[in-house]
């Protein structure tokens, strides 16, 4: 599991790809961020090529623009990652409470029929939805 602990004081959302007012993504492209609130705008990491082609011609536009998009919706990213944390948890907890509930329910009924096996089978039967 990634730790997400490590990502604390990062630039807030939002971060965006600057098109370097060319109107299209490539090696000279940055991603920016206004998150400080001082209203400057920080650079949060340069989009680089990865083939070192200079030439646009024979370069791959759409991985550039795929990686700069990846990278300027990372704080997104974590805030999904930390909900789907505090979601996944409170189930984990809910999951927890109706298995003791269910342990707390067995013995009330073992005791009810003095854990007579057949009653016992027959309960177990319609908790876990075998009832005929």
């Amino acid at each position: 599991m990634i730790d997400t602990d490590k990502y604390e004081g990062h630039t807030p959302a939002p971060w965006w790809v600057s098109d370097c007012g060319l109107g299209y993504i490539d090696a000279q492209n940055w991603i920016g961020s206004e998150g400080a609130g001082d209203g400057w705008v920080q650079t949060v990491a340069k989009v680089k090529q990865e083939d070192g082609e200079q030439d646009l011609a024979y370069s791959n536009v759409d991985t550039w623009s795929a990686n700069a998009q990846l990278i300027a919706d990372a704080p997104l990213l974590l805030a999904e990652v930390k909900q789907l944390r505090e979601e996944l948890d409170g189930r984990e907890a809910y999951i927890k409470r109706l298995n003791e509930q269910l342990v707390r329910a067995t013995k009330w009924a073992g005791k009810q029929v003095c854990w007579n096996d057949s009653a016992m089978m027959d309960f177990d039967d319609y908790v876990w939805g075998e009832e005929e």
